[in-house]
Formats: structure tokens, C-alpha cells, sequence
């Protein structure tokens, strides 16, 4: 027994020992064969970025450098696998999610050079050997990868001495992610290929057309590719003219109108979206062919193969990344300027993360660019299995924070203003909206075409389960009405029927219901109106989704009583959150008001105008304050009393205009107030008010001092037509709610203007903006202007006799005394007395060059001074945006000569300039083509026809263009539809 004791330790001690060699052995073979892998690596990868920074035309070495990024990033990839496997298994919990604990573990490659990661269970036990297996298994593929990687440089040196012959490019490197989400990354090749083919001299081909192909799934950077090479210097340099049509463009023949007036070389890109139209693709060659000149070349994108057979040329094939280059592209993006080697257990779960992202550039940049502001591992794992759960269940569908996310799209070229709430702080939960219905900006691209995506989130109206005969014998209205011969919308809840059980179709109903109403919010509000002659159930569905509301209430007639129709229209629209209520007619206010407060909506209500004929009484706001308790905004057309109590039953106002129009003016006699009367001794509660706007004050109206004296937090005050701010009490307290205010508006306030102007002076040492129409001395405005003048931001003037240059030279002289701000809008209207010599002196200064936006509205100071404008225009270099309007005899020369020294505006109006011609649009094309966004050219008959279409299709960044509806020619139209141009008046402002 002893023997055979002796002969087994011996036996186990040996194969310990055997073991443990093995294992060293194994580990300095694998160690030395990283660092020459990482020699290597350093080799290629010098070559490969001095070859994407030269111009290379041969095939063969294109195919060869292909061959040897290749190579680069199966080389990084291994080298990554190498180091997340030394971090061995590790189990990764979250509660949240999946209530079970994960260990992310890195396996070998397969023959796709693809990763398999195996899920397994906390403490499972690992059979003794495992590892041996694991690392043997990573030894072979290591050398395979090496053996690999040195044929590809043993055959590098020819492509080296060649590569030397080849011209240098100006570009950018992009090895670190600084630069990463400003390049087209891992499309070097193609790009080459396509800049090759448009820079190919084609005059002898007898065609005089060269097509390219360029065929690829969805979203694999098609467009983006050819928007990189269209920005080519060297490609922008051949071409007169590049033209983007959509497919659908080719059946309306919108070519011919763009293209009639343009000449030289032609470069076309069209965009296949789905099939081509054969008929619409032989008219368009057989146009081109007509074009005068040589070298007309066609880019086309599509899906289909079917349009490699249009081209003259061998296609380009784009394709969704490699694995290994993928991951190098995300890996940049999810890391920044973190080491990856410093966080194993985040490249662990990242390079799992790239796997199921499935090499999609948009989710890289969205879900890279959160992970680069969270780098913890427990977020990570959050991330990872959201992406995991979302390819399981193939849906955009997926609650965050409550709300549903149901649309991910890209912003179009009307939208003018962007989400400020972005998908990194919402998942962050910092700002998430009160809304039931917002957007979220996913991502911004820095790179052609920059495309904005916008995430739509929604909150999912609660909806309680009832069984039929209880929908069909109450139903409410903030549910659509069934129809009893539908039986509930036409599906069975119970029984045996056939129908859902459990509930099933409730759901079902509900969520077609949900799906009516987001298509109904998409409807012009013109079409609105068809919908009700669907069915009752849309007209149910079209109001309960409607939020914003204006009506305008007819004349009172013997037997019908408004507030009583009103009371039953408003009880069909359970949703909304802003209602303006309308009427010229001498309506009972009160009544109408107590409707108002009676419907469904009311507590939801965040805006409301109240606009009639007759004054609301302040008994009966009161009355109704709690209410309109949610109110933010509040707009009354008349108020008898005078009283403002009521205000502190709204908590939540932060914006009130009280206008008393001439039809329902307060009668002075009659306007007595009791809120002076119990001022003194009273607790001073501030309200929440910010915006305040008061129209018809006059010199006997009471009240004003106890709103005066709660208005601290006031930041933009509005008087307009006011002879007094009230008397009494409200004379002293008036002075109280200046100190915050940053914004002033006095229009035709010529009685108190004055007061308020010097008050303003010694009080708003934060004000940013004054605007003063029709009123106001010209000593008052001097004092004002060396008081504050040089911290203004925003100075909007309409005073035809009061103003002087002495008021310019005074904001002039006081650069310097003022850090809180600078001149940076500049309004002048009807202002005869201002002189050349005024505006010059104000542009020489250090504010004047730093002024952003002028307008020079009627004035005839243009008129007398020749010249002006160019001087003004280099003087003031940041100027953006210039309003001439109604200058009448203002000439094509002096703008061109303006123009010229321009070269940065954004928005420009000529309205009313009607000596104006068409060559003002080509000055302002040939110096501001590039940058202009928002012309306005309405009553200038001089422009019009031909000069206004090309001024549309050649401006890049046009996104308006304001002219009159009679004035815009078919021609117009059809370019501004296809380069998404608005076209017509400036939009009214509404009520909210």
C-alpha cells in the first residue's frame, strides 16, 4: 500500500510540475509573439496613413493598401481579444434589467473573424483544464495572425517606392477620436475611386456621359461618401455646376427648369431610393445629351442591382464594416481620450457592444458618445443589454423613464430649431421634460451631409380595462365613443367570440387609437376638417388629440347662449393645454370665463387669451384662479376693476398681458381699485411673474401699486400706449420692479416715456435690450444712452425727431465701462435726423465692430450718403444679418458695392427697396452664396422670374426665401420643393 501511495504522489507531483512548466512556457511564447505582433502593427499602420494622405490612381495599389488596413485592424482586434482575455471571467449584475448575474468572457475567433461570448451563471464551476484549452487555442490564432500580418509587409516595400511617386493631400489625420466623428472613416478607397472618376478627362468618349453606380444597403454612408468627394477641392475646381435630384425629381422634369440657365462641365447625383423609373431615367439621358459642353458626369446611389446596369462604369459596392475595423471605429468613439488597456472590463463589455451594434456608423456615434460620458462598468452592462433586448425583439419600441420611444428620424431641412435636450442627458435623467410629447436630439454629424436624428418621446395616455356594456353605457370624454353596431371598435374582448382574451383587444384598440392621433397631429391644419367625415370615432380621436385651440365666438343671437355652446365644444376636447377665446361681439365675459373654467381641459391649461368685446370682472378670476392654477400664461383683452389679487392664486404665471382695447377701454370713473387701499401693513408675497405686458394704462386707473410692488422678479416689462403707470402708491412702487429687468419695450408712451427712461437708467444695471417707438425727449434718451448705452446688447429706435448722433457717439464713448455685455443689434427706424457721420463714428468704435445685426428701415440717410453702406460694412466685420427695408431708392450699385466687403451675412432683407433689380441677387449670390439662409425680396417688383429661380437653386444654405404668393412662378416652386426651401411670407405670430 505504501509503495502504491509513493508511486501515485509521485505520479501527481510530476504532471503538477509538467502543469506548471507548460503554462510558463505557453505565456513567455505568447508574451513574445504580442510584442512582435505590436512591432508589426507599428509598421503598417505608418504606411497605411501615409497612403491615405497621397493620391493614388492605380488599381493594384489600391487593391494593396486595401489589403493592408485590412491587416491593420485584424491586428488591433487581436490584440484587444489578447488583452481582454487576460482579465479572465468576470460575473457583470444587473438588477434592473435582468435580475441575474452575467461574466462577459472573450472565446477564439471562427472562420468569419467573428466574436462568440459566452453567458454564464455566477460561481458556476470551470473544469480543471478549461484554461489550458483556452490559452492553447489563442497561441494558434496569434501565430496564424502573425504569420498573416509578415507576408503582407514582406510584400510592402514595392508598394512603399510606388507610393512615393504618388501627390501629397492636405487632410487630417484621425488616430484619435478627436478627429474620428469628424472623418469618413474606413471609406478611403471608395472615396479615391469615385474622385478618380470625376477628375477622369472622358471628352473623347463619343457619349459625352460617364454614369457611376454606387450600390449599398441602407445606411452604409452612400451619400456621405459622395458629399465628401463633392467637397473635394479638386472636384469642386472641374465642375460649374452639381446638381442632387431624388428619383421622383426625374419624373417631373425639374431638371430641365434648374439646368436652363446654368453652363460648363455638369456633375449630376441622383438618388434611387426605391425602383427606377425607366421611362423618367431614358428622358433625363436624352436631355443631357442636348446640354452644350463636354464631360457631363452622373453619380447615382441606389439599394437595387438593377442600377449597375445603368452605369458606364464598374460600380462601387459599399458593405457594413469588417468586424475588426468596426470595432477599431467604435472603440475610438466609446473610449475618447480614456486608455482602453487602463479599463479592461469596459473593453470587455465594449467590444460586445460593437458585435451587436452590427456595424451601423449611427448607432456607433449615439451609443459611443454616451458610453465616452459614463465610463463605469455597471452603466455599460445597462447598455449592453437594452441593445441585446432591442435585436431580440426587432422594435424601436422602449420605455426611458417613463415615456415611450417611438421614432428615431432625421431631422428635415424645415425644421429651423433643434431639441435642446439631448439622448445623453435624458438617459442620465438630468431635464427630463413635464411634456406629454417631446423630442430628443440623438446626434449632431460633423461631416457632409450633416444630418441632425431626433428621437420623438411620448407619454402613453392611462387607459383602464372595462368590460363592453360599461364602455357602451358611459362612455367619457376623454376616451373615443364606440359605435354599438361595432361593437367597440369592431373587436371582442371576451368570450368566445374568437376575439383577444384577457383583455387583448383593449390593447389593441388602445393602441390603434394611440396610432390614429399621432397621424392626425401630423395633419395640416387644412385638411382637419375631412376627417370628421369619416367616421365619428376619427372626429372623437382628431379633437382628443388636439393640444392648442383658437376660437372665435360669432354675435350673440336670441336663443343661443355662448357660454353654453362653448361649455359643449370644450367638453369634446379633453387634451388641451393652450385655448384662445376670440370675439369682436359685446359677449358677458363672465359667463364665458366660467365655461371656460367648467371643461375637462381647464386644469390642464398652461396658455390662455382671453380676448372679448366686454372686460372680465376680477371677481370672477378670482373665482376661477385655483382653477387655471397650471397657467404659465395669461392674455386678457380687458379687466374691470382694476384689480390684481387674483394673480396669487396663480403659482405657476410666469407671463401676463393685459391689453384694454378702445372697444372695451375701463372707464376711468368706474376703474377704482381696493387694492391700494389695504397695500399698507400687508405681507408682500412676490409673484412669479417674469413677462409682463400692460396696453392702455391711463393717469387715472388704480391698482397698479400692489402689482408693482410684487413684480421683483420681472424680466421683460412691455408698455404700450400708457399715459401713466398709475398714481398714488403705484408712482413709488413702480419704481421697485426694476432692478432685474433685462428687457424694456416702450411704444407709443410719449407721456411717461421720459420717467421711465431715467428710471431705467439709475435702476436696470442689468437691462440688455431697450426698445423705444414713438415717444421719449431727446435729453432723456441722451441720459439714458451714458448711463447704460454701452451694456446694452439690443437697442430697436423708431423716433423720427428725437433721435440725434449725439445718442450713437454716446454709446460709442462709453467701450470699456461696462464687462456685462456689447452692442450686438442695432434697430433704426424712420430716423431723419441721424446723419452719416453719426453711423460712422459708432462703426470706428470698438462696440461698432461688434455689432452682429443692423437695421436700417427707412432711412433716408442711404439716400443722402452714397457709400455709407460699404463703409459700415467693412467696418463692421461680424455683421450676419442687415435689414434695408423700405429703403425705395436705394441701387443695384451700392448693395453689390456693400457685398462685397460682406461676405458673412446669414439674413438679408430688402422689403419695399423697389428701384431693387436682379442684380442685387447676383451680387449677393457671387459674395454671400454660400452662407445667406434667409432672404426677404417681397414688394420689389424689379425682382422677379428667371434671376429669382437661379438665385434659389445656386444659394447652398437657403432655407427661406420671402416673396409674395403672387410673385412665386411654378419654376420657383419646383426648386425650392427639391432643395426644401420655404417659400412665401413671414408666418404670423400667434397668440402663444
Amino acid at each position: 500500500m505504501e509503495v502504491l501511495i509513493s508511486a501515485v504522489a509521485g505520479d501527481l507531483v510530476s504532471r503538477f510540475i509538467s502543469f506548471l512548466a507548460q503554462n510558463f512556457g505557453t505565456h513567455t511564447c505568447e508574451e513574445d509573439d504580442r510584442r512582435r505582433l505590436e512591432r508589426i502593427l507599428l509598421r503598417m499602420n505608418t504606411v497605411v496613413e501615409e497612403a491615405e494622405g497621397r493620391h493614388i490612381t492605380n488599381q493594384g495599389m489600391f487593391l494593396q493598401l486595401k489589403t493592408l488596413m485590412e491587416g491593420v485592424y485584424l491586428g488591433y482586434y487581436m490584440l484587444d481579444i489578447l488583452k481582454v482575455q487576460s482579465l479572465g471571467e468576470k460575473s457583470v449584475e444587473d438588477d434592473e434589467v435582468s435580475h441575474r448575474s452575467q461574466s462577459f468572457a472573450v472565446c477564439t475567433f471562427n472562420t468569419a473573424k467573428r466574436l462568440r461570448f459566452a453567458s454564464v451563471m455566477k460561481n458556476k464551476p470551470v473544469a480543471f483544464g478549461t484554461g489550458v484549452k483556452q490559452a492553447d487555442q489563442s497561441t494558434r490564432k496569434l501565430k496564424s495572425v502573425l504569420e498573416s500580418l509578415e507576408a503582407k509587409t514582406a510584400d510592402m516595400r514595392e508598394f512603399v517606392i510606388l507610393l512615393s511617386s504618388c501627390p501629397r493631400l492636405v487632410r487630417q489625420p484621425y488616430s484619435t477620436y478627436l478627429y474620428m466623428d469628424n472623418c469618413l472613416f474606413g471609406r478611403h478607397i471608395e472615396k479615391e475611386k469615385l474622385i478618380n472618376f470625376l477628375l477622369c478627362d472622358d471628352s473623347h468618349d463619343y457619349t459625352n456621359i460617364s454614369i457611376l453606380p454606387i450600390i449599398g444597403p441602407h445606411i452604409t454612408g452612400k451619400k456621405t461618401l459622395v458629399q465628401h468627394a463633392c467637397k473635394d477641392e479638386r472636384v469642386r475646381g472641374r465642375f460649374c455646376n452639381m446638381f442632387f435630384f431624388k428619383g421622383d425629381d426625374l419624373r417631373s422634369r425639374e431638371f430641365a427648369v434648374i439646368c436652363k440657365a446654368a453652363s460648363g462641365k455638369f456633375l449630376f447625383v441622383v438618388d434611387f431610393s426605391w425602383d427606377v423609373d425607366e421611362v423618367a431615367w431614358t428622358n433625363f439621358q436624352s436631355y443631357l445629351h442636348k446640354l452644350p459642353g463636354t464631360g457631363i458626369k452622373i453619380v447615382i446611389i441606389g439599394r437595387a442591382e438593377q442600377i449597375a446596369e445603368l452605369g458606364t462604369t464598374q460600380p462601387i459596392r459599399m458593405k457594413f464594416l469588417p468586424q475588426e475595423e468596426y470595432w477599431y471605429y467604435f472603440k475610438a468613439l466609446a473610449f475618447g481620450s480614456m486608455d482602453p488597456d487602463e479599463h479592461p472590463n469596459l473593453a470587455s463589455v465594449g467590444m460586445q457592444l460593437a458585435t451587436e451594434l452590427h456595424g451601423s456608423f449611427l448607432a456607433a456615434n449615439i451609443v459611443g458618445g454616451v458610453l465616452r460620458s459614463n465610463p463605469n462598468a455597471k452603466f455599460w452592462c445597462n447598455m449592453l443589454l437594452k441593445v441585446r433586448e432591442l435585436a431580440r425583439t426587432r422594435s424601436c419600441f422602449g420605455p426611458v423613464h417613463g415615456f415611450l420611444v417611438y421614432d428615431l428620424r432625421e431631422a428635415g431641412p424645415r425644421q429651423s430649431e433643434l431639441p435642446k435636450l439631448s439622448w445623453q442627458e435624458l438617459l442620465n435623467g438630468a431635464g427630463v421634460p413635464d411634456e406629454h410629447k417631446f423630442d430628443v436630439l440623438a446626434w449632431r454629424s460633423r461631416i457632409p451631409p450633416y444630418r441632425d436624428y431626433i428621437i420623438t418621446f411620448q407619454k402613453r395616455k392611462p387607459r383602464h380595462k372595462a368590460s363592453r356594456m360599461s364602455r357602451r353605457a358611459s362612455p367619457t370624454p376623454a376616451t373615443a365613443p364606440t359605435s354599438p353596431r361595432r361593437g367597440g371598435g369592431g373587436r371582442r374582448t371576451g368570450g368566445a367570440g374568437g376575439g383577444c382574451g384577457g383583455g387583448g383587444g383593449v390593447d389593441d384598440a388602445a393602441l390603434c387609437d394611440d396610432l390614429l392621433q399621432e397621424v392626425f397631429g401630423l395633419l395640416p391644419p387644412a385638411a382637419a376638417p375631412a376627417v370628421s367625415l369619416v367616421s365619428r370615432r376619427w372626429l372623437a380621436l382628431l379633437r382628443a388629440s388636439t393640444s392648442r385651440l383658437t376660437l372665435r365666438l360669432p354675435p350673440a343671437s336670441t336663443g343661443v347662449s355662448p357660454s353654453a355652446a362653448l361649455a359643449d365644444l370644450l367638453s369634446r376636447y379633453p387634451y388641451l393645454s393652450a385655448l384662445a377665446v376670440v370675439s369682436a361681439a359685446a359677449h358677458d365675459a363672465d359667463l364665458v370665463l366660467l365655461a371656460v373654467a367648467a371643461s375637462p381641459s381647464a386644469t390642464r391649461l398652461t396658455a390662455l387669451r382671453f380676448s372679448l368685446g366686454s372686460p372680465v370682472s376680477a371677481a370672477t378670476l378670482s373665482a376661477v384662479s385655483l382653477t387655471f392654477s397650471g397657467l404659465t400664461s395669461l392674455h386678457l383683452t380687458a379687466l374691470s376693476p382694476l384689480s390684481f389679487r387674483w394673480l396669487a392664486c396663480l403659482p405657476c404665471l410666469k407671463s401676463f398681458a393685459l391689453v384694454n382695447s378702445a372697444s372695451a377701454a375701463v372707464d376711468s370713473s368706474v376703474s377704482t381699485s381696493s387694492d391700494d387701499a389695504f397695500a399698507e401693513g400687508e405681507a408682500v408675497v412676490p409673484l412669479p411673474l417674469e413677462r409682463l405686458s400692460l396696453c392702455g394704462i391711463r393717469s387715472g386707473h388704480r391698482g397698479l401699486g400692489w402689482l408693482w410692488q410684487r413684480c421683483g422678479s420681472l424680466r421683460w416689462l412691455q408698455l404700450r400706449a400708457c399715459d401713466s403707470v398709475g398714481d398714488g402708491p403705484a408712482s413709488t412702487a413702480f419704481t421697485e420692479c426694476l432692478d432685474g429687468l433685462l428687457e424694456l419695450e416702450l411704444r407709443a408712451c410719449r407721456s411717461v416715456a421720459d420717467r421711465v427712461l431715467l428710471l431705467a437708467a439709475d435702476r436696470c444695471h442689468a437691462l440688455t435690450s431697450l426698445l423705444v417707438y414713438d415717444g421719449g425727449s431727446r435729453e432723456a434718451l441722451l441720459h439714458f444712452m451714458h448711463q447704460r448705452g454701452a451694456a446694452l446688447h439690443t437697442l430697436d429706435l423708431r423716433l423720427p425727431l428725437d433721435l440725434h448722433n449725439d445718442h450713437l457717439l454716446a454709446i460709442g464713448a462709453q467701450q470699456g465701462q461696462h464687462s456685462q455685455g456689447s452692442l450686438a443689434v442695432l434697430r433704426l427706424q424712420s430716423c431723419v435726423l441721424i446723419t452719416g457721420d453719426g453711423l460712422r463714428s459708432l462703426a470706428l468704435t470698438a462696440i461698432g465692430a461688434g455689432i452682429q445685426e443692423v437695421a436700417l428701415v427707412s432711412c433716408d440717410v442711404l439716400e443722402r450718403e452714397p457709400g455709407l453702406l460699404t463703409f459700415l460694412s467693412q467696418s463692421m466685420r461680424q455683421l450676419r444679418r442687415l435689414d434695408l427695408s423700405y429703403n425705395e431708392t436705394l441701387k443695384d450699385k451700392e448693395i453689390g458695392a456693400m457685398l462685397s466687403s460682406c461676405r458673412n451675412l446669414i439674413d438679408i432683407r430688402f422689403r419695399g427697396c423697389r428701384c431693387l433689380t436682379g442684380e442685387s441677387l447676383v451680387s449677393l449670390l457671387r459674395h454671400c452664396g454660400q452662407s445667406v439662409e434667409v432672404v426677404d425680396i417681397s414688394r420689389c417688383p424689379g425682382m422677379k422670374g428667371a434671376s429669382v429661380e437661379f438665385f434659389a437653386q445656386r444659394a447652398t444654405l437657403l432655407n427661406h426665401l420671402i416673396i409674395e404668393e403672387s410673385s412665386a412662378s411654378e419654376e420657383l416652386k419646383a426648386v425650392a420643393q427639391t432643395k426644401g426651401i420655404k417659400v412665401g411670407p413671414l408666418p404670423c405670430e400667434g397668440s402663444f
